[in-house]
């Protein structure tokens, strides 16, 4: 006689796990376009900020004749390319890996410390150039432009974090 065995118990040999494997979804379509659009502005702007960064580390000036305001003993536009690369990655592993819902939350941290930075920057050096009436490269001053790319990414961030599947 062959008894057939118990489907509710596990064999003594099985090598079955009681930790479920960590399964990491593909986002929708909707959610793609939103985190290339999020990799777009990143890319963009650790080129921007790596640029000024590389000028003014070879040449110890501006790229382009601005006043390059100093934060903790180093210029402004290391911070930038540190954050808009943080951006980058964030971007680069959900697209490639997969989403997970902490990344939107990050994406906004990050977009918010970026705009807070960018944005009393910002209002420092247009006080001045009201007060000079100093030409810019770039018309304003580049912080003004790194404000802009941390409101657009905490935008995007916003809508995938404000998502019922948590950016998911």
């Amino acid at each position: 006689m062959n008894e057939s065995p118990n489907p509710n118990e596990t064999p003594v040999n099985s090598t079955k796990s009681s930790v479920a494997p960590v399964v990491e979804e593909k986002a929708p379509v909707g959610r793609v376009r939103l985190y290339v659009a999020v990799l777009a502005l990143g890319v963009g702007g650790s080129l921007f900020a790596g640029y000024l960064t590389f000028f003014k580390a070879i040449t110890g000036k501006c790229a382009l004749g601005e006043a390059c305001p100093i934060v903790l003993g180093l210029p402004a536009c290391i911070y930038g390319f540190v954050m808009f690369l943080a951006i980058t990655l964030l971007a680069v592993r959900v697209l490639l890996r997969g989403t997970v819902s902490w990344v939107p939350k990050a994406l906004l941290g990050v977009a918010g410390f970026g705009i807070a930075f960018a944005g009393i920057l910002s209002a420092t050096e247009i006080a001045g150039w009201l007060a000079s009436g100093r030409a810019y490269a770039l018309v304003l001053p580049s912080c003004v432009y790194g404000l802009v790319f941390y409101i657009a990414v905490f935008c995007l961030s916003w809508r995938l974090s404000a998502a019922k599947d948590g950016g998911k």
